[in-house]
């Protein structure tokens, strides 16, 4: 397919709200083969105190491969009252995708954020792999869709081959990643990471919790050609799943866990999807290691705990 560039000179895109207010406008950038995104060239934000975040998708090689190049960090967050916006990435690349790890051929120099304003809901942000490359995620916040003030939390899906075979998703250092509600109180978000392996040199956690008297969200790991350990202590491939509901109540959230090899719970600890107080319903947790025809085992140390609180 043919490629595409954007910016450096050649074709700059403008989408943004008024100058006094207004939502963040939407871009769609879509290549057949490779597309290259100059930092700044695309402009869609909200301009005002209060508006909704922008919406980028970019899509490369929809009619055969093709890597997508954007030269410099995305922002969609809202601002004041404002939602987060979406950002859509889609590529047919021939090289892993990385986030945030400098000038690449494939991926992006800089971080994703969709992000609430002072209060609002979590916007979203999807990366996809449509040719089984890998996806490299330099550090777990550099995807962001979290909600402010009583705002839920946002979307973040990551899938490393959405129309075949999965490549990995690698994050080259620990932390969080999150689509977490706001501090004021609000629901959970949702956070999934689909892929043939995933891994962390340091301890990785994987957040959609509820905040205040509001639910939890959801949390889907899936990992196709390998296991996965749950893990409170430090290392190496140890991750960290929660989804639980608010500290003053709130019912508990969903995980999934699901791989193709075993999957081994170190400490249930790892493990948080129940509501904290009040009357609240449990949270909900599916753990399979049968993803594929070869044998896997499921090791949990400890009891785990679905229980509602009070009339829940």
């Amino acid at each position: 397919g043919s490629s595409l560039t954007v910016g450096a000179g050649s074709l700059n895109i403008f989408a943004q709200s008024g100058a006094t207010g207004g939502n963040g406008g939407t871009v769609t950038v879509s290549a057949g083969g490779n597309l290259d995104v100059a930092p700044g060239s695309l402009t869609a934000g909200p301009q005002g105190a209060n508006g909704k975040g922008a919406s980028f998708f970019l899509t490369a090689g929809s009619a055969g491969a093709g890597d997508l190049k954007v030269g410099g960090p995305l922002n969609a967050n809202g601002v004041g009252t404002g939602d987060g916006g979406q950002i859509t990435l889609t590529n047919a690349g021939t090289s892993a995708f990385v986030v945030n790890g400098g000038a690449v051929a494939n991926g992006v120099n800089g971080a994703l954020a969709a992000n609430a304003g002072t209060t609002g809901n979590g916007g979203g942000v999807t990366i996809i792999n449509k040719n089984s490359q890998n996806i490299v995620i330099t550090n777990p916040g550099d995807i962001s869709a979290a909600g402010a003030g009583v705002g839920k939390g946002g979307v973040i899906l990551v899938d490393a081959g959405a129309t075949g075979p999965r490549g990995a998703i690698q994050f080259s250092n620990g932390g969080t990643i999150s689509a977490a509600a706001g501090a004021g109180g609000g629901i959970g978000g949702a956070v999934s990471l689909l892929a043939s392996t995933i891994s962390t040199p340091a301890n990785l956690t994987v957040k959609a919790a509820g905040v205040g008297n509001n639910a939890g969200g959801s949390v889907t790991l899936t990992a196709t050609g390998s296991g996965l350990t749950l893990d409170t202590a430090a290392g190496a491939n140890r991750i960290q799943v929660d989804a639980q509901g608010g500290a003053a109540g709130g019912d508990g959230g969903t995980i999934n866990v699901n791989t193709n090899g075993d999957l081994t719970v170190n400490t249930v600890a790892a493990i948080k999807m129940g509501p904290q107080a009040g009357n609240a319903k449990g949270g909900s947790l599916t753990l399979n290691a049968n993803l594929g025809p070869a044998a896997a085992d499921l090791f949990v140390n400890g009891a785990l705990n679905a229980d509602g609180l009070g009339n829940g």
